[in-house]
């Protein structure tokens, strides 16, 4: 029944399109070109057909569109995921690199750590062999110090032995003669005692008076030089008159002076005080005049001067004699033992005097020069003036 189809039909057409259904408006406008077709009104059939072909293209349309969404949206969705899978790949990579890293760094701290275990470890070891290389040395130093000590002890124990000995020697050789002296001068004087011959006993009291005074100051010179030498003789410095000490020393040796025929010639100017060490300046003036003396000529002169230079009291005695050889000169200022020399009528000594005249102006630090003159000698020793 066409008509009543088409009632239905459009019935239709204004619930589908209330309803905004256009599935169901494309299936009517088919099923209304089909009645239309049936009424033989082909205009609103064709009508009919082409409203359902626009709305079945708009709905193709808008289904691709969807389509294309939903794939766009997969796709998208993909991207995601493969953007997340990359992200979270990287972010294991950067945990796994950040890991290596961090063992890395442990690793690089543990070397560290044991390098400087290692450093403080030599360190240590070189400090303690040095340490011990230090004690070695010190050691050897102290062995070295006492083995030079021990040969140095050994030398001078030498040098004394030999100076020992020697001492004994010049002893030994130089008071025989004056004690063998005295021993026939006592017989002598016994014989001319017992023939009374007075000018032959006269003159052996004044060969026994010179023999007596000759040992005499040889013992004392040995008991001075003993001194020294075991450092039993003090110095004791004091001020005094050096013009009486060498007035008193001159008197002593009168008889001598008068047995030679020699002059002393004295040159001093006015009072001079010095300070030093009396009994040892006396030993020293009266050993020096004494050797001039032994060792003058017959009725030559002696000359003792004495002069102020910066200070000091330079005292000068000088003979006429041989003189003094450079040898003996060089042994006495090195504080050597020399062998005695008779002096010009045969006086003896010990060969002490000179040396020990230097010991006792080291004792002082001054100096005592030796020199020759050409025609005898002369020695000079200094004093420092008060």
């Amino acid at each position: 029944d066409a008509e009543k189809a088409e009632f239905h039909l459009q019935q239709a057409l204004k619930l589908a399109s209330g309803l905004s259904a256009k599935t169901k408006l494309m299936a009517i406008y088919s099923e209304g070109a089909t009645v239309y077709e049936k009424l033989q009104d082909y205009q609103k059939a064709y009508r009919m057909s082409l409203q359902h072909h626009t709305l079945y293209d708009s709905l193709l349309r808008g289904e691709r569109t969807r389509q294309i969404a939903d794939m766009r949206e997969k796709y998208e969705t993909a991207q995601k995921e493969k953007e997340i899978t990359s992200l979270e790949e990287g972010r294991r990579i950067a945990d796994l690199e950040l890991e290596q890293e961090r063992n890395q760094n442990l690793m690089l701290i543990g070397a560290s750590i044991l390098l400087v275990i290692i450093l403080i470890l030599v360190s240590v070891f070189f400090l303690q062999v040095r340490k011990q290389k230090r004690e070695v040395e010190s050691r050897n130093a102290i062995i070295s110090e006492i083995n030079q000590d021990l040969e140095k002890s050994r030398n001078e124990l030498i040098i004394s032995n030999q100076t020992k000995d020697k001492f004994f020697a010049l002893v030994a050789h130089d008071l025989r003669g004056p004690v063998t002296s005295l021993q026939g001068m006592g017989q002598m004087l016994d014989y001319y005692t017992k023939k009374g011959d007075s000018d032959r006993l006269f003159m052996l009291t004044s060969q026994l008076d010179q023999a007596t005074s000759s040992v005499s100051h040889l013992l004392d010179n040995l008991l001075k030089w003993a001194l020294t030498q075991t450092q039993g003789l003090s110095f004791q410095p004091e001020r005094f008159q050096l013009n009486a000490l060498i007035n008193d020393t001159v008197q002593v040796f009168d008889q001598a002076v008068r047995a030679k025929e020699v002059v002393i010639e004295l040159i001093m100017e006015q009072e001079v005080k010095v300070r030093a060490d009396y009994n040892m300046m006396s030993t020293v003036f009266r050993n020096l005049l004494s050797n001039a003396i032994k060792f003058s000529p017959l009725k030559k002169k002696v000359t003792v001067m004495v002069a102020m230079q910066a200070g000091l009291a330079t005292i000068s005695v000088s003979d006429q004699g041989e003189g003094i050889p450079q040898s003996v000169i060089d042994q006495i200022t090195s504080d050597g033992l020399v062998s005695s020399s008779a002096g010009t009528l045969g006086e003896k000594g010990t060969g002490l005097g000179l040396s020990l005249c230097k010991q006792f102006m080291d004792l002082h630090d001054q100096r005592l020069v030796i020199a020759n003159t050409g025609h005898g000698t002369i020695i000079t020793f200094y004093i420092s003036v008060a």
